[in-house]
């Protein structure tokens, strides 16, 4: 009796494992990029990226680590590696590790928090290009902090939200942690919405501090990015590749209005070499993750075209 009542509950769990193996398989019963017991991944698209492509070009993909929230850097970090990315923007506040819920990443995180985010990016051989978006206030003991945490994380280019009146306090520091700053353009009536002000205001700087277009905020503004980008060509540092429709609501890159590809294009006439920060504001949850690749495979088929011609 005993025995046949172990054998009938090992067939009822075998039957239950098959029957969820089955609805998983269909997608039926299991939400767009839900994984049980581990970060949301995506279920649907696939990245295709072209290294060779970026290669030749002298252009950098990052992933921005700020438009998934809900995983931590480490997490963040493995989904990366599998869509095949090398590199990363970091931002502030995202909690490093699930064992430490209480170290976010910025300049204040522990040497153990800040150990186990280099342990992992140096075990799948990924970095940290650039660090930011940052609001900075031409403050130097305050942006001091900032600029101290993106020299330790040895990152090429620091990228901020900065006032009209910081820039030389900001030149200053770039020259003394040895880290390039990247003026951010924010949506009208934010910090240099328009190119022609920040254009002038980079005009007496250094090499050091120069601009990354936001196109969509460009967009929103009521600027044409390429005329944008092209105003701000000698001082361009990195991308923020962003997209809106025509309602000025987010879309994934190269679906909108910005004319990525005229962009793009632009760049490569201008010998620019550097970092293009594929960015996704067009959803929240499951579907972020398929925005994102989205966003991710336009731009790629971008790079293979230019580099093809």
């Amino acid at each position: 009796m005993r025995t046949n009542k172990t054998a009938a509950l090992r067939w009822v769990i075998l039957s239950v494992c098959i029957l969820i193996g089955a609805g998983v398989a269909r997608g039926q019963d299991t939400p767009l990029g839900f994984n049980p017991g581990g970060p949301m991944k995506p279920a649907v698209l696939k990245t295709n990226v072209d290294h060779p492509g970026l290669s030749a070009l002298g252009w950098q993909l990052a992933c921005p680590n700020a438009f998934f929230p809900q995983l931590t850097s480490l997490e963040m970090i493995d989904l990366a590696h599998e869509w095949d990315l090398h590199h990363f923007e970091f931002s502030p506040g995202q909690v490093v590790t699930s064992t430490m819920p209480d170290q976010k990443v910025g300049p204040e995180m522990s040497t153990a928090a800040f150990d186990a985010l280099s342990a992992k990016l140096k075990a799948v051989k990924m970095d940290i290009v650039s660090y930011g978006v940052v609001p900075v206030t031409g403050k130097p003991d305050e942006d001091g902090k900032v600029f101290a945490f993106a020299a330790k994380l040895k990152v090429k280019t620091l990228v901020v939200d900065a006032p009209e009146d910081s820039l030389e306090a900001l030149d200053k520091l770039a020259a003394q942690y040895k880290v390039n700053v990247a003026v951010v353009n924010q949506p009208k009536p934010g910090h240099f919405w328009d190119a022609a002000t920040l254009n002038t205001a980079l005009a007496s700087r250094s090499k050091l501090i120069g601009v990354c277009p936001d196109l969509a905020a460009y967009k929103v503004s009521g600027e044409v990015p390429l005329d944008a980008v092209t105003a701000l060509a000698a001082h361009v540092l990195e991308y923020h590749l962003t997209d809106v429709d025509d309602t000025g609501k987010p879309v994934p890159f190269g679906t909108g209005t910005v004319d990525g590809p005229a962009v793009l294009k632009f760049a490569k006439t201008k010998a620019f070499k550097g970092i293009f920060a594929v960015e996704n504001l067009a959803a929240t949850g499951p579907a972020a993750y398929n925005d994102f690749i989205t966003s991710v495979n336009n731009f790629s088929a971008q790079v293979t075209k230019l580099h093809s011609n």
